[in-house]
């Protein structure tokens, strides 16, 4: 109850959205950094195939905002959260464990089983030692404007973090940074506490139902999300739909798809969302959801159920279906063939009983291999969506 959110921000004077965070008790802190020019440089003598945040000069210098937190607050843990987070549930200090970092902590970037700190979008830091080697840690930052780069596999303020605080930084937990797109299972999900839109976003995730594609950047993790973990992804835009309100909802959809059919499935999603927190049958959703567009709109209708049969059909858990069953098929018609074609000749009348036995046996195994295959793909497919 005594934790506060703060913004330090940096953009332009609307009164509207100042006053919307100002009603909800969220502190502002305007904040001009001293450093911006020489930031704008590192970001144009960056690689924009590293990291999308190159392109995009407001971005980028909102993402190093972070590092002037500690000359703002006065507590020993501030937790850092990306404006594309949402809190699930509850948590204290006491819930990161008994081993608090001494500088920095982080999650992994993208592979749930990685164990390498290298994710910012939620890191939990100790103001005390922040604040003390800040001077050090912008003199760090600035030696490297000109190659726009740390040495490090992570771009930007991460890989300025990870290497100056190397000794200092810890490995958070799963659960304070959890991405949609993981493929897990759901008692993880239910698990965590922080929810991140770590790349797609979810009007990206809904763009990629509708059959439009997602944005070239986060093209893999949106295709990943939809292929392998399509549950994971609708409790997510569950979890996103009931953390707003209805009219909230309406203005994201509007201003993240300008035509109106595509604007109002989006709203259509969200409410049957809002009302199947659950996502027991993702693939009816989508259906009603589509029922919610009127028909003159000429949504893709059959198209947006195609491309979505597709992706659920061809996630990892089917190929073995696929590829069992075409090989069980074939090999099953070559037998059959051989014994039917080749070996009824006249020559052949005399074979003995054991081929003959060897033949139903092989016949008999292929058969069992296509039945087996048949039930390992509904049960994942009525378990999965």
């Amino acid at each position: 109850p005594n934790n506060k959110i703060h913004i330090l921000y940096h953009g332009s004077n609307d009164t509207v959205f100042r006053s919307w965070l100002t009603s909800r008790d969220v502190i502002l802190h305007d904040h001009k950094p001293t450093w911006r020019d020489q930031i704008e440089q590192m970001r144009l003598n960056g690689d924009p195939n590293v990291s999308h945040l190159f392109l995009h000069s407001g971005n980028y210098l909102g993402t190093w905002q972070r590092v002037d937190i500690p000359l703002f607050l006065e507590t020993e843990y501030v937790l850092l959260l990306d404006a594309d987070t949402i809190i699930r549930k509850p948590f204290t200090l006491a819930d990161f464990g008994l081993n608090l970092t001494y500088g920095i902590a982080m999650s992994s970037e993208i592979n749930f089983n990685d164990k390498v700190p290298s994710n910012a979008g939620v890191t939990l830091m100790n103001i005390p030692h922040l604040r003390h080697t800040h001077a050090d840690f912008m003199k760090f930052i600035m030696q490297h404007v000109k190659k726009g780069h740390f040495d490090h596999p992570c771009p930007s303020d991460q890989g300025a973090y990870l290497v100056f605080y190397n000794e200092s930084v810890r490995f958070l937990t799963h659960y304070f940074n959890f991405k949609p797109y993981w493929d897990v299972k759901d008692r993880v999900f239910q698990r965590s506490y922080i929810l991140h839109f770590h790349g797609p976003k979810p009007h990206d995730y809904i763009r990629f139902i509708m059959a439009k594609g997602c944005d070239k950047a986060v093209k893999f993790l949106c295709s990943r999300g939809i292929n392998y973990s399509p549950s994971l992804v609708c409790q997510s835009l569950a979890v996103f739909a009931r953390a707003s309100m209805s009219v909230d909802r309406h203005a994201y959809c509007s201003a993240s798809f300008r035509i109106p059919s595509q604007a109002m499935f989006c709203q259509s999603l969200f409410e049957n969302l809002v009302e199947n927190p659950t996502c027991s049958d993702f693939y009816s959703l989508i259906r009603d959801s589509l029922d919610g567009v009127p028909s003159y709109m000429k949504l893709p209708r059959e198209l947006i159920m195609r491309r979505l049969g597709l992706s659920m059909s061809y996630s990892r858990y089917h190929w073995f279906t696929i590829y069992g069953l075409t090989i069980a098929g074939w090999l099953s018609v070559a037998i059959y063939m051989f014994r039917r074609l080749i070996w009824s000749s006249k020559k052949a009348k005399g074979r003995s009983t054991s081929t003959n036995q060897v033949i139903r046996m092989l016949m008999m195994i292929m058969f069992g291999w296509m039945v087996l295959t048949l039930v390992f793909s509904q049960f994942h497919v009525s378990f999965d969506f």
